[in-house]
C-alpha cells in the first residue's frame, strides 16, 4: 500500500484550511488512517514535502516505527525539515534527483519579556536536541556531528545522504547500506509552513457570529486567502530567503563552471537549465510578494457574505476586485524592467520591448547622436544614482544640483559693498560699489566605465536594479565628490587636464594670499583655536554650514578637540544628517577630501552645479570574456559661487 507525505505536514486542527484552498498536505490523522486501512501489510511512503509541524511529523514517525509490517520510504523529491525525520523511520530510498535538507527548529509570534524568550530558546534547543536523535538513531552519527547538520541548515544531495546514513539506497542503483535502528525519544515544539498568526486568524474567521451580512468577515477571508495563494506560489522555496537564493546560485555556477574546464558540455548545460529554473523560481515569488503586498494596501470589499462555507462557493478568491486603469502598467514602470533586461541581455515582452526602442529612440534624436548602444537610463535609476551618490559623498549631495540643458549663466556677486544706510532728506544717497558677474556653466564630460560578469548578470532582474544602481552612484560619486572639491576648472592653453567642474580647495588656493585658508602647525594636529579662527573666517554664511573632512581626520583630530576646560566640542549625533556635530554645526565624512583637511563651509549658498545632460549608459558585449562593460557618460559643471563661504584647516608645509 502506497502512503504519500506530499506538502506541508500539518497539525490535524488546520486540515479544513488546506482542504478549503486546494493546497496539498499530510496529517498525522491521514497517515494513521492508512496505516489502519494496510492492516499489517507492507507499506511505501512515498516523500516530496517542505516539511511543517514538528509534533505532527512526530505522531507520524512514531506510528510508522511502531507499525507491524516493513516500512519502505521513498524520497521522490525534496524531503526538507520535518518531512526529513519522518524519512528517518523505515528502509529509505531517495531519486538521483531528490534532495534532503535538515536545520533548526523554527517557531513565530513568540512575544514578551526576556523571561519568556529564554523560555522559548530553551524550548527550541529541546526540539532540536530530539530531532537530531531521529538522524542519530538512523546513521549512527554523533550528537555534534546531527547538531551541526542542523546549525548549518544543511541541503543534501542523494549521494551525500546515503554517504552520511540518513538513507540506505539510491533509486536505481544496487548501492545498500544497513544501520541499526534504535528507539527515538519524542519530538517536541513545532512550526508551519504557513505563519502562525495567519493560522489564528483563520480560526478566528471560521469562529465569528457571520449568520448576518459581515463585510468585515469577507475582506479578512480575501486577505488571507490571497496571503496563502502566495505562499503556494513559493512551493518549496518557502525557506529560501536572498541569502539562501544566492548561497544556491553560487554553488551551482561553480559547479557549471568546473563542468565546462573539464569539456562536460551535457552535464554543463544540466547545471546551466538548473541555474535559470532557480532563477525563475526566485523571480517568481519576488513578484508573487509585490503583488500580495499590492492586494493588501488596495483590496476593495465586495458585497457581504452569509457564512464561511458560502464564501468557499460564491468567491473566486483568485482574482483581485480592481479596475481597469489599476491593471494599466504605468510606462515608466514597463521601461525600467525593460531596461534591466536589456542591461542583463534577458528576453523582453513584446510590450517592453516596443516602450524600450520608442523611449531610446526619441532619446537618441533629442541627444542627436546615431549610436545604438546608447541607452537612456530609466527615471528612477537616474534619481536613485544621484541620490546615493549624494549619500556617499556629502559635498556633491548638499550641492542640489540643477538639471538645465545646454550652457548656464548665473549672476553672481563679485562685490558685497556696503550696507544699507539710513538718511534724511538733506543727505544724498551714498554711491556703493556693490557690483554683480556673470558665472557661466557648460559641460564637462564624464564618464565612467564599468565591467560586470555575465554571472552577476543572470541575478534576477528586480535584485539586477538596486544593485546596478549603486554600482554606478558609487563611481559617478566620487568623481562628483572629487570635482566639488578639488576639480581644476578649464583648462588654459598650456594645460593638459580635461576640463572639468571647478573645485572650492582649488578656488581658496588661487586667491591672492589665501585669505580663506588657516594652516595649523606642521606634524601637529588641528586645535581648538585654529577651528575657531577658521569658522570666523565664513561671516554671514556660518548659517547653514557644514564641516567636512575624511574619516581619518574625524577621529585622530576633530573628536580629540576640547576647549578651554578640557571638554570635548565633538558631540556625536548620527541623526544630525552626519555623524555628529561640534561648535553647533552638523561634521559630516567626507572621503574627498585629504589627510588632516578639514573644509568649514555653506555649500548649499555658495556652490552650483548644473547637469546639462543627464547620466546616460552604453552598454558592450565581451563575448570571449564572459563580460559586459557598461560605461556612464553625463555633461556637468559646476563653480563656487564666492569663496567668503568656505574655509580651508590644512597642516603647514613648514
Amino acid at each position: 500500500m502506497d502512503i504519500e507525505v506530499k506538502g506541508d505536514i500539518i497539525e490535524d486542527d488546520n486540515q479544513w484550511i488546506y482542504d478549503w484552498i486546494g493546497w496539498s498536505y499530510t496529517s498525522a490523522r491521514n497517515v494513521l488512517e492508512a496505516l489502519k486501512k494496510a492492516n499489517g501489510e507492507d507499506v511505501l511512503v512515498k516523500i516530496n514535502s517542505p516539511g511543517g509541524s514538528v509534533f505532527a511529523a512526530s505522531e507520524i514517525y512514531t506510528a510508522l516505527r511502531s507499525y507491524k509490517g516493513n516500512v519502505n520510504i521513498e524520497i521522490h523529491g525534496l524531503a526538507a525539515s520535518a518531512a526529513s525525520v519522518i524519512a528517518m523511520a523505515g528502509h529509505s530510498k531517495m531519486s538521483p534527483t531528490g534532495q534532503m535538507m535538515v536545520h533548526n527548529v523554527l517557531t513565530s509570534g513568540v512575544g514578551g519579556d526576556y523571561r519568556v524568550m529564554e523560555h522559548t530558546a530553551e524550548m527550541l534547543r529541546s526540539a532540536n536536541m530530539t530531532i537530531a536523535n531521529a538522524y542519530i538513531d538512523k546513521t549512527g552519527m554523533t550528537e555534534e556531528e546531527a547538531l551541526n547538520l542542523m546549525d548549518n541548515e544543511t541541503w543534501l544531495t542523494a549521494e551525500r545522504a546515503l554517504e552520511l546514513g540518513m538513507i540506505d539506497e539510491i533509486m536505481f542503483r544496487n548501492t545498500n547500506i544497513n544501520v541499526q535502528n534504535k528507539q527515538l525519544k519524542g519530538l517536541y515544539n513545532s512550526f508551519s509552513s504557513i505563519p502562525k498568526e495567519l493560522l489564528d486568524q483563520l480560526k478566528i474567521i471560521k469562529n465569528m457570529d457571520i449568520n448576518q451580512p459581515n463585510s468585515k468577515v469577507d475582506f479578512l477571508v480575501q486577505k488571507a486567502h490571497s496571503e496563502l495563494e502566495f505562499l503556494k506560489l513559493k512551493e518549496v522555496n518557502l525557506n529560501m530567503d536572498r541569502t539562501e537564493y544566492f548561497k544556491q546560485r553560487n554553488e551551482l555556477i561553480e559547479k557549471a563552471q568546473s563542468l565546462l574546464n573539464e569539456g562536460k558540455i551535457e552535464e554543463f548545460n544540466t547545471i546551466k537549465t538548473e541555474i535559470e529554473n532557480l532563477d525563475k523560481k526566485y523571480e517568481e515569488a519576488a513578484v508573487a510578494q509585490a503583488n500580495l503586498n499590492a492586494l493588501i494596501d488596495n483590496v476593495s470589499i465586495p458585497a457581504p457574505i452569509v457564512n464561511i462555507q458560502q464564501a468557499q462557493n460564491k468567491v473566486n478568491f483568485s482574482k483581485v476586485l480592481s479596475t481597469e486603469e489599476d491593471n494599466k502598467k504605468d510606462e515608466k514602470e514597463v521601461y525600467l524592467f525593460a531596461w534591466a533586461k536589456n542591461m542583463q541581455n534577458k528576453p523582453m515582452t513584446e510590450e517592453e520591448d516596443e516602450i524600450f526602442n520608442k523611449i531610446n529612440f526619441d532619446f537618441r534624436n533629442a541627444t542627436e547622436t546615431a549610436k545604438d548602444n546608447q541607452i537612456l537610463i530609466p527615471e528612477t535609476v537616474r534619481a536613485g544614482i544621484w541620490r546615493e551618490a549624494g549619500e556617499l559623498y556629502p559635498l556633491f549631495g548638499d550641492v542640489a544640483p540643477t538639471y538645465i540643458e545646454g550652457d548656464l549663466t548665473i549672476i553672481k556677486e563679485t562685490s558685497s559693498g556696503d550696507d544699507a544706510a539710513w538718511y534724511d532728506e538733506a543727505t544724498e544717497v551714498t554711491e556703493g560699489d556693490f557690483e554683480l558677474g556673470e558665472l557661466k556653466l557648460t559641460g564637462c564630460e564624464l564618464a565612467k566605465d564599468i565591467t560586470i560578469s555575465w554571472k552577476l548578470q543572470k541575478m534576477s532582474t528586480k535584485e539586477f536594479i538596486p544593485y546596478i544602481t549603486t554600482l554606478l552612484a558609487e563611481k559617478m560619486g566620487a568623481a562628483l565628490g572629487k570635482a566639488v572639491y578639488v576639480g581644476k576648472g578649464k583648462p588654459g592653453s598650456a594645460d593638459s587636464f580635461k576640463a572639468q567642474p571647478k573645485g572650492i580647495k582649488t578656488a581658496l588656493a588661487a586667491e591672492a594670499s589665501t585669505p580663506q585658508i588657516v594652516k595649523y602647525a606642521k606634524g601637529g594636529k588641528v586645535s581648538y583655536d585654529s577651528l575657531t579662527e577658521a569658522m570666523a573666517t565664513i561671516g554671514k554664511y556660518s548659517n547653514g554650514a557644514c564641516i567636512y573632512a575624511n574619516n581619518k581626520t574625524i577621529w585622530t583630530h576633530l573628536a580629540q578637540i576640547k576647549d578651554t576646560t578640557g571638554r570635548p566640542i565633538f558631540i556625536p549625533d548620527p541623526t544630525s544628517g552626519g555623524v555628529g556635530r561640534i561648535l553647533g554645526k552638523v561634521l559630516k565624512e567626507e572621503d574627498s577630501i585629504g589627510d588632516g583637511e578639514v573644509l568649514i563651509g555653506n555649500v548649499k549658498k555658495a556652490y552650483v552645479m548644473n547637469i546639462n545632460e543627464n547620466v546616460s549608459l552604453y552598454k558592450e558585449e565581451h563575448v570571449k570574456g564572459r563580460k559586459t562593460d557598461y560605461m556612464t557618460y553625463s555633461i556637468v559643471d559646476g563653480d563656487i559661487l564666492t569663496t567668503k563661504a568656505f574655509a580651508l584647516l590644512q597642516e603647514s608645509a613648514s
